[in-house]
């Protein structure tokens, strides 16, 4: 019974995610409600800066994420830049819990 209300949650999520990211993927806005806060973020993110997050929150290192992307590093440093600037963080662990957080990420 757990494993069907675990895979029933995943997919609902997984559902929302790609709606999102289809949305980000098409230039709208993504703003997020962040449980009971009336807090909201609007964040506005490419879909390659959306794969750099998920290979930051993989534990992949710059070379390795230019590399799986076929890009320069200095072009993931800048992405990466890019993605604290927006989730308003000081390093790359602290924006992964932050996209964890506000659902841009699933563990």
């Amino acid at each position: 019974m757990t494993f069907m209300k675990n895979e029933r949650m995943f997919q609902d999520a997984l559902s929302f995610l790609m709606g999102q990211y289809n949305r980000v993927w098409d230039g709208n806005q993504w703003t997020i409600g962040i449980g009971n806060n009336t807090e909201e973020f609007d964040v506005h993110f490419s879909p390659r800066e959306m794969e750099v997050l998920k290979l930051m929150a993989d534990g992949e290192p710059d070379k390795e994420i230019a590399e799986i992307l076929s890009i320069n590093c200095q072009t993931v440093k800048n992405y990466v830049m890019s993605i604290r600037a927006k989730l308003g963080t000081n390093n790359r662990s602290h924006s992964i819990i932050k996209a964890i957080k506000i659902g841009l990420l699933k563990i």
